[in-house]
């Protein structure tokens, strides 16, 4: 088997002093590691120089335009993207290195499951896994897509799976889990009215209690126990209704 291809990590944060260790430590095996770092107040960026001397400072510009941002800093022809609060399995770093180290790579890019553990547990169902991303592809045919906070990466061509779990480790309680996913649903709600979208009474009443059932009874939420009943709350129906609320009021032309 031929050396690996050389691998490039790029990892967007702020304020993640607790988690960003786990991060960095799981990708030594890459050949460069790139930090964006969004104005960090607190012990981030000392400990992420314990790993990589490439650290850019940017103003943040949103999850899509950040991430792409520093993708574009990458020297390499392979990137793996990663948040600062994910961290790459051993079975994933496996398969990555045995991949790169292929005679031939057909695909432009790889989809990873994601194992998030909430307030405690590893999440199974509630349609957190396997919660499938393309995080790991050529740079120069990466097109970052999707409304903020949910930036989508995509690649034209064939695209493979990797089965290694990328591990998450999501909010750090229940305030942060209230805290996120309100910012997330707003900041969600302004990008989908700058591409026109709309939203009306039937939006506000129907969606919500939908979104709850889809995680909590489709997605098997019920069997995640009371963190998947929390997941099916918040990320279902809370944060669908404040997003909704608030598109309604920007459609009728609030601030």
């Amino acid at each position: 088997m031929a050396a690996p291809r050389p691998l490039s990590v790029a990892i967007v944060c702020m304020d993640e002093e607790d988690r960003i260790g786990q991060c960095l430590s799981s990708v030594k095996f890459a050949d460069e590691i790139v930090v964006v770092d969004s104005g960090s107040r607190d012990r981030t960026l000392e400990i992420a120089g314990r790993f990589t001397s490439v650290i850019h400072h940017r103003e943040w510009k949103g999850w899509r335009d950040q991430k792409a941002w520093a993708a574009k800093r990458c020297k390499n022809e392979w990137v793996l993207t990663l948040d600062a609060d994910e961290a790459v399995s051993g079975e994933l770093q496996k398969e990555i290195l045995e991949l790169l180290a292929r005679d031939e790579v057909r695909e432009n890019g790889f989809t990873v499951p994601r194992r998030t553990h909430y307030l405690g547990r590893w999440v199974r169902h509630s349609g957190w896994y396997p919660d499938r991303k393309l995080r790991l592809y050529k740079k120069e045919l990466a097109v970052f897509g999707g409304d903020d906070p949910h930036e989508v990466i995509e690649v034209p061509g064939p695209v493979g799976e990797l089965h290694g779990d990328l591990i998450h480790y999501t909010y750090r309680d229940f305030r942060h889990h209230a805290a996120q996913i309100t910012r997330y649903a707003l900041v969600n709600a302004e990008a989908r009215h700058q591409r026109g979208a709309r939203a009306g009474v039937a939006a506000l009443a129907l969606r919500p209690p939908f979104a709850f059932l889809k995680l909590y009874v489709l997605k098997r939420g019920f069997l995640d126990g009371v963190p998947g009943l929390l997941i099916g709350v918040m990320n279902g129906w809370y944060y669908t209704f404040v997003k909704y609320a608030r598109l309604w009021e920007l459609s009728r032309g609030g601030r």
